[in-house]
C-alpha cells in the first residue's frame, strides 16, 4: 500500500525503521497495514542469519539451546504450521519463548552438528497459556536421523500440560547421542489444539 492510513513493522517484537540487520540467529518480522479504505492486510516471515559456529563447542554439563533466542550455532531447521520462535506474551524466564500449535501435522526442528561432547538428556520448560491438556511428542535425533527418544509431553511431565503453570520437562535419552549433530523435534499428536509456550530449552551432557 503506498499510502496506508495505519503501519506498524515489528522486527523481533520491537518497532523496526528500516536497514541492515545483522545479528545472528533467528528472526522475525511482522508487518500490520490498514489503507485509507479500511482494508487490513497482515504479513510475517521468520529468517536466519547465520555467523561462524564455534567448532567444537565449550564443554560444559548445560548446553543451551534456547532462552530468549537460539543459541549456540542452533537453528530452525523445519517449521511447518504458523509457529513464534520469538513470543513475548508468555515466557518463562526473559522476554521471548517459542509459541507451538501442535495441530494436525505440525512440527519444529531445531538443530545443530559439529558438537564435541556426548548428550545423555533433554531439559525444558512448557505452558498451556490460557488452555491445558495440549498433547504432542518430543522426540530428538542423532546420527543419520538416529532416534535417541520419542516420548509423549504427558509422559515427560507425569501429567498433562497446565494452564498459565510453567511445568519443567527432563528428558533421559535412552543411549547417549551418537553423533556430532543433534536435532530437537517438537511435533504435533494431530487434530486441532491450543498453542503452548516452550522456554529454557537445555541439553544435559553425559
Amino acid at each position: 500500500e503506498l499510502h496506508p492510513s495505519i503501519e506498524t513493522i515489528l522486527l523481533d517484537g520491537a518497532t523496526w525503521t528500516g536497514g541492515p540487520v545483522t545479528a545472528q540467529g533467528n528472526h522475525v518480522l511482522s508487518v500490520h497495514a490498514q489503507d485509507l479504505a479500511g482494508n487490513v492486510a497482515d504479513a510475517r516471515v521468520q529468517f536466519t542469519i547465520n555467523g561462524a559456529c564455534p567448532y567444537p563447542e565449550a564443554p560444559t554439563p548445560r548446553l543451551t539451546v534456547y532462552d530468549d533466542a537460539l543459541e549456540n550455532c542452533f537453528s530452525v531447521t523445519t517449521m511447518w504450521g504458523n509457529q513464534n520462535i520469538a513470543c513475548h506474551t508468555v515466557v518463562h524466564s526473559g522476554t521471548s519463548s517459542i509459541q507451538y500449535t501442535p495441530s494436525g501435522s505440525t512440527i519444529i526442528k531445531l538443530g545443530r552438528t559439529g558438537l564435541r561432547s556426548t548428550y545423555t538428556g533433554l531439559e525444558f520448560w512448557v505452558n498451556g497459556g490460557s488452555y491445558s491438556n495440549q498433547d504432542f511428542n518430543v522426540r530428538v535425533d542423532s546420527g543419520n536421523a538416529s532416534v535417541v527418544m520419542d516420548v509423549d509431553i504427558k509422559t515427560i511431565l507425569g501429567g498433562k500440560v497446565a494452564a498459565n503453570v510453567w511445568k519443567k520437562g527432563t528428558l533421559q535419552f535412552r543411549m547417549p547421542t551418537p553423533a556430532d549433530d543433534v536435532t530437537i523435534i517438537f511435533k504435533a499428536s494431530g487434530g486441532t489444539q491450543h498453542p503452548v509456550y516452550i522456554d529454557d530449552i537445555v541439553l544435559l551432557a553425559g
